[in-house]
């Protein structure tokens, strides 16, 4: 399986937390037989920096699976293959986290903002091939896309949580047993921006 681990590191990101975050990545891409880029260059300027991992769309063509992880996660050596289709089958996006839309959305026509569903958070994100259009960037205008959300950090959030439902896909919840703060750990750190 041809498969590739991404992370998004722009605009002079927490250069001290990515000393060591992707070393780890990487050594962890290498453990479960992926591929590893970092997107360093700005494609969307006009946009937060969290849009870029929208780049997944264009560089991960070609790639049976895509892993997206935040750059201020830290992976052990022990964490093990969540690539494992017993983990997130190949009919299904793979999720760690989710909330509730109405906390960052003020409309959408795809999304339902009545409490009934949550939203996608990208912070640790895996597509088959069957699903990557999940990254493919907005088609809305600058403008339009940033006037549906309560706050504009979050657009890589409102553009998956679109596309997964504008094509239809299922989900699965990463559920990474004895993984999280153990095997795994999400700082949490925002962009300075």
């Amino acid at each position: 399986m041809n498969k590739c681990l991404f992370t998004v590191a722009v605009d002079g990101y927490h250069p001290e937390i990515l000393a060591e975050t992707v070393p780890l990545m990487e050594k962890y891409a290498f453990k479960i037989g992926a591929d590893f880029r970092v997107i360093t260059d700005r494609r969307y300027p006009e946009l937060p920096p969290t849009y870029e991992k929208m780049q997944v769309y264009d560089m991960g063509k070609g790639y049976d699976l895509c892993l997206l992880l935040d750059a201020d996660i830290y992976v052990t050596e022990d964490m093990y293959d969540v690539t494992r289709l017993d983990i997130v089958p190949e009919d299904c996006v793979g999720v760690w986290m989710e909330y509730d839309p109405r906390i960052t959305i003020n409309f959408d026509e795809y999304l339902k903002l009545d409490g009934s569903e949550t939203i996608l958070a990208t912070n640790f994100v895996l597509t088959h091939a069957a699903q990557h259009e999940l990254w493919k960037p907005l088609e809305l205008s600058i403008n339009e896309s940033l006037n549906r959300m309560k706050r504009t950090f979050v657009i890589d959030e409102y553009c998956i949580g679109r596309n997964l439902k504008k094509y239809g896909f299922k989900k699965a919840q990463m559920v990474l047993p004895g993984a999280v703060d153990n095997l795994f750990f999400h700082s949490n750190v925002t962009s300075k921006v």
